[in-house]
């Protein structure tokens, strides 16, 4: 996270920057179990979209429940 921040900013990160990496990775967590589940309704037999799936919804429910997630959320929203 840090290296493709660092070079994403040329050096200079601005502090919001790392909270909303941390809510954008909450949602790519969530929209990739959803569509999983879509997978699954659709009877795709390429992988196993069930686990997958499942996992993906249980690193979403990790990130939010984690003690830090509240302040990355107000980071982001504060002066909006």
């Amino acid at each position: 996270d840090e290296r493709m921040l660092v070079t994403y900013y040329d050096g200079c990160v601005p502090p919001r920057a790392w909270s909303r990496l941390a809510l954008f990775k909450v949602m790519c967590d969530f929209a990739w179990g959803v569509w999983s589940s879509v997978q699954l309704v659709y009877d795709n037999p390429t992988a196993d979209y069930r686990k997958y799936g499942l996992d993906r919804f249980a690193g979403a429910q990790r990130q939010l429940a984690a003690s830090e997630f509240g302040d990355h959320l107000a980071a982001v929203t504060r002066d909006a």
